[in-house]
């Protein structure tokens, strides 16, 4: 995957944050650290709107080192943003307050349902 392709799907992952929960403006550099896909863009919450755009961003609030994939996983609530964190996942630099209202912009992690027991079914047939 090249580094566009990485970056679209990060895109498209913003599209579903919820900008209006954080707290004024938030910009937060990403450091894609894939092999084949490595790259700078940034995350940016401003007017109610999350943006992502490639390029760096200097006066950023905090600055993210993570895979591509991992990074959409985490904005989609696939992956819990403190388990990515606590299993280096996900490093943090820079002000780790502000780095964490991206956790209130997170759909809420979908948890997996848990098969309901069936009844065995009686055999359908012509009994002799």
């Amino acid at each position: 995957m090249s580094y566009l392709e990485a970056f679209g799907q990060v895109r498209k992952a913003t599209e579903g944050l919820t900008a209006g929960v954080v707290n004024g403006h938030l910009a937060i550099q990403v450091d894609l650290i894939d092999p084949d896909a490595a790259g700078i863009c940034y995350l940016e919450a401003t007017d109610g709107v999350f943006h992502a755009e490639p390029y760096d961003y200097r006066d950023r609030d905090a600055r993210f080192y993570v895979r591509s994939a991992d990074l959409v996983d985490i904005l989609r609530g696939k992956k819990d943003y403190d388990e990515a964190l606590a299993d280096g996942t996900l490093t943090v630099e820079g002000s780790s307050e502000r780095a964490a209202e991206l956790k209130a912009a997170i759909p809420a992690a979908k948890k997996p349902r848990k098969a309901s027991p069936r009844k065995p079914r009686a055999a359908k047939g012509k009994s002799k």
